[in-house]
């Protein structure tokens, strides 16, 4: 599962970590190991970094800027507000 930057406004609410909690709790539900997450502004992946427990993969040059790969062990997350249905994921086979 990749994660791009999420863009809201800056609030009380934390719109933008609570989308990063679904990924890891969905992720987690569904069988995946981990989440990637990726940004183009060095201050922001260092903020994922340092505040959100991501960690930094490999910094990435795409079309002449530079864009940051992180990646977090999916996991679920108890306290999420925020819940959705979770459909199995199709393994092996043809179509998957």
């Amino acid at each position: 599962m990749f994660l791009a930057s999420t863009w809201t406004l800056p609030s009380a609410d934390r719109f933008g970590h609570v989308i990063a909690r679904w990924a890891l709790h969905h992720a987690a539900r569904t069988g995946r190991l981990h989440v990637r997450r990726g940004a183009f502004h060095s201050a922001l992946a260092d903020y994922y970094c340092r505040v959100q427990g991501w960690t930094l993969l490999r910094e990435v040059d795409r079309r002449g800027r530079t864009g940051y790969i992180m990646s977090r062990p999916a996991e679920r997350q108890p306290d999420l507000l925020v819940r959705t249905a979770t459909a199995p994921i199709a393994t092996g086979g043809a179509g998957s």
